[in-house]
C-alpha cells in the first residue's frame, strides 16, 4: 500500500500535473469537482474530436 501511495503522490504531483497540461495534448480540466460534469466533459470531447458532425 505504501509503494501505491507513493505512485499516486509522484504522478499527482504540481511538476506531472505541469507536464501533462503543457504537452500540447488537449486536456479537460475540472474546475467544481463537487458537481457532476459527465455530460459537459462528453460534449466537450465531442466537439473536439468532431464527433458532433
Amino acid at each position: 500500500m505504501a509503494n501505491f501511495k507513493d505512485c499516486l503522490a509522484r504522478i499527482n504531483s504540481k511538476e506531472s500535473y505541469d507536464k501533462f497540461l503543457n504537452s500540447g495534448f488537449f486536456t479537460i480540466i475540472r474546475e467544481d469537482t463537487f458537481i457532476d460534469t459527465r455530460f459537459e466533459t462528453m460534449n466537450k470531447l465531442a466537439e473536439h474530436f468532431q464527433l458532433d458532425k
